[in-house]
């Protein structure tokens, strides 16, 4: 899913407006603009996503892909959320008890996997697992499966939070462009 950050005609005529006698600064405050916007739009990816399930902003931004900034030389960027693999459940406040391994993906309540561990014995770790959550395939000692729960492609896709993000950039760059030219005519005008 990749969302393109960029600016239309009409809203550049107002910024050519408010830098009269500066037009060869254009495309540095247009992408100053479009910069924020992209992070802004990182945030809200984070901010939706997080809301539907019990997952850290920071771990959802970390599967985000941002596109290289804009500059005076190009004006455009994007955000992408690339289709990956599911994330483990320790990223869900996994925890291991005596019984299996408890974590919780939705907001409502958790989930408890009988016979799943996580280290030797509840509240020891086992370096060499990484803090990931396992369970045994057979009844024998190996092989063993991680334990995943979600990726943050999947809630995206799943909640159609694509169509409410595309609005979302659309009017995060009306805004910022105004922001912009009010921060232009101030400058202009010496309040700043």
């Amino acid at each position: 899913m990749k969302f393109e950050v960029k600016v239309d005609e009409a809203a550049l005529k107002d910024l050519k407006k408010a830098l009269k006698g500066f037009e060869y600064q254009l495309p540095r405050h247009v992408a100053v603009v479009i910069n924020k916007t992209q992070k802004a739009t990182i945030s809200y990816i984070a901010k939706q996503v997080s809301k539907r399930v019990n997952l850290k902003q920071k771990d959802i931004k970390a599967k985000l892909q941002a596109g290289p900034k804009a500059s005076a030389s190009s004006l455009g960027t994007t955000v992408t959320i690339p289709k990956s693999k599911r994330l483990g459940v320790e990223k869900f406040g996994a925890r291991q008890t005596k019984v299996g391994v408890k974590y919780k993906i939705n907001k409502q309540g958790q989930t408890m996997l009988e016979g799943a561990f996580m280290g030797p014995v509840p509240g020891v770790l086992a370096p060499k697992l990484y803090g990931g959550a396992f369970i045994r395939i057979s009844d024998s000692r190996l092989p063993i499966a991680k334990l995943r729960a979600v990726s943050v492609w999947g809630v995206v896709d799943q909640n159609k939070l694509a169509l409410p993000t595309a609005r979302f950039v659309e009017e995060r760059l009306t805004k910022e462009i105004n922001n912009r030219i009010e921060f232009l005519i101030a400058k202009r005008e010496g309040k700043i």
